[in-house]
């Protein structure tokens, strides 16, 4: 099993090459476009437009053939974590159903599914990108075309039709073909494919590990702001060889083993071993209705929590596609020999940075009204394996119990639920999850280290802050001895933002935090 956080960072690393590949082949069509010189309907130059689409042809078959073994590198070390850590949480629960199953890379049989789902992602993945570049070509060509037509009509001069065309090819981005003639962007194609061999591999493995084991029951994971359709079947038990009165049947229940359903296009549940009498419910229904009904606020309207997903996706879209224009631009400004196309791009260049700047703007506001988190970082979970030897049901109910309540250690400081030191944020969440604690860092005037903790409370709204330090103003805050203090938050219906107010810290929360005072 799998907990569902782990797919929102799982394949960053891969994406992240393939996004070098997205920009190298944006940024060769553009110089293309910007080096044919004078456009005309001349045959002297239409066999120069499709000799350089040739020549672009090969260029980018030949950096998709450089980044294959980085990239199988990638996927091998991605799927081996994924099916280690899935592996571990599932004995834990076998264990203490009295089972010994071994681990994953004791296991011949689940090693072998593990092989053969590197495999065919690597090839899917390696298939996909060689379609980028017949679908780049003819990227150019409809670019080159573009202006081609542009002059000629005499609707546009030159440098207005070339403008044009280098808009057109950084707005088209990299594409991958699929047989079926559909287009995808090449890092939605990207992560839908490794995310999806993530998951129906570690599907395998988890059903090789319950067919030896002899486990009948499996439980299927949760999460907020799931799809309507797997909304109905998250969280609940079920029958694998189907036919029990009391468990409903697996496959046909969640759909698992097809696209739509359980481990399928971008599905981010699994599902783990149930033993009945020992096994607990990691999803009382009181937590599924939470799931079900969670709502966002967002410019005086309740959205739900779903659909919110869906807009923050939507905004995220639409910032990768400012980007790959401005990096059409950049190309397009240090290629051109032209002083005039020059000016013309860097005037666009400079347009474009000022969308992508609402953009970003209009992000983070969202985010800061929602108290949803940007998705895909790797700082978002740091910490998870941690707690792998914890037996059955504590295994697969850690990243549930993680937000049930504030928790200490033995010397009676807090247990910080999120880390959130090495992340560059602007401002805290007013509102995220229940019972979280949410360590930041910054560094005063001087060079003297603040560390801050921010509480939430059980509505996931915040609720007070612990700085250890007075922000470089010991005048606004001459509290203790270096400035440390507490923030209280108290929210007023009607109010979009909480009141707050400054003071000295209790004895207990210095307590609390008396390892970063």
């Amino acid at each position: 099993m799998l907990p569902p956080d782990y797919f929102d960072y799982a394949a960053d690393d891969l994406l992240e090459l393939y996004s070098k590949l997205d920009e190298t082949i944006t940024r060769d069509i553009v110089r293309r476009l910007v080096k044919t010189g004078g456009v005309s309907a001349t045959a002297d130059w239409q066999i120069q437009r499709l000799q350089e689409s040739g020549m672009l042809l090969d260029d980018i078959i030949h950096s998709v053939s450089q980044m294959t073994d980085a990239s199988d590198q990638q996927v091998k070390a991605l799927f081996e974590d994924a099916g280690v850590q899935a592996v571990e949480i599932d004995r834990g629960i076998y264990q203490a159903a009295g089972l010994s199953p071994p681990p994953l890379r004791q296991s011949l049989g689940a090693m072998q599914i593990l092989q053969a789902g590197m495999q065919k992602t690597s090839g899917h993945l390696r298939n996909l990108s060689m379609t980028t570049a017949v679908a780049s070509q003819q990227t150019y060509i409809n670019a080159v075309t573009l202006a081609e037509m542009q002059v000629e009509s005499g609707a546009f001069d030159y440098v207005t039709a070339i403008r044009n065309a280098v808009r057109s090819a950084a707005e088209s981005g990299t594409e991958v073909l699929y047989p079926t003639g559909h287009r995808d962007k090449l890092d939605v194609a990207i992560r839908r494919a490794t995310l999806t061999g993530v998951t129906q591999t570690v599907g395998k493995i988890s059903e090789r590990y319950a067919d030896d084991m002899g486990c009948d029951l499996v439980e299927t994971t949760a999460h907020p702001g799931a799809r309507p359709s797997h909304q109905l079947w998250q969280g609940k038990v079920f029958s694998r060889i189907g036919g029990s009165k009391d468990y409903p049947d697996f496959k046909k229940s969640t759909g698992y083993g097809s696209g739509a359903g359980l481990c399928g296009w971008n599905c981010r549940h699994s599902f783990f071993p149930f033993f009945e009498g020992l096994s607990s419910s990691a999803y009382p229904r009181k937590k599924l209705q939470e799931y079900e009904n969670q709502t966002v606020q967002y410019n005086g309207e309740t959205i739900k929590y779903y659909d919110a997903t869906q807009m923050q996706r939507a905004a995220e879209r639409q910032i990768r596609a400012t980007k790959r224009e401005l990096a059409g631009y950049d190309a397009g400004i240090k290629a051109t020999d032209s002083e005039e196309l020059r000016n013309a791009l860097t005037e666009q260049f400079q347009a474009t940075s000022v969308k992508l700047s609402h953009q970003k703007s209009q992000l983070d506001d969202f985010l800061a009204q929602t108290g949803m988190l940007r998705q895909g970082e790797r700082e978002q979970v740091l910490g998870f394996g941690r707690s792998q030897a914890q037996k059955a049901v504590h295994a697969n109910k850690k990243f549930v119990d993680k937000y049930s309540g504030y928790r200490y250690n033995k010397d009676g400081t807090v247990v910080v639920t999120d880390d959130w030191k090495i992340r560059d944020h602007d401002s805290i969440p007013r509102k995220y999850k229940p019972y979280a604690v949410i360590e930041t860092s910054k560094t005063n005037r001087g060079g003297s280290p603040q560390i801050d903790r921010t509480f939430y409370g059980p509505d996931s709204r915040l609720e007070r802050q612990t700085h250890s330090g007075p922000h470089s103003s010991l005048v606004k805050h001459p509290y203790g001895q270096h400035g440390e203090h507490a923030h209280d938050y108290v929210w007023i219906e009607g109010q979009k933002r909480p009141n707050r107010t400054t003071r000295e810290l209790t004895p207990d929360e210095r307590k609390e935090s008396g390892d970063i005072l």
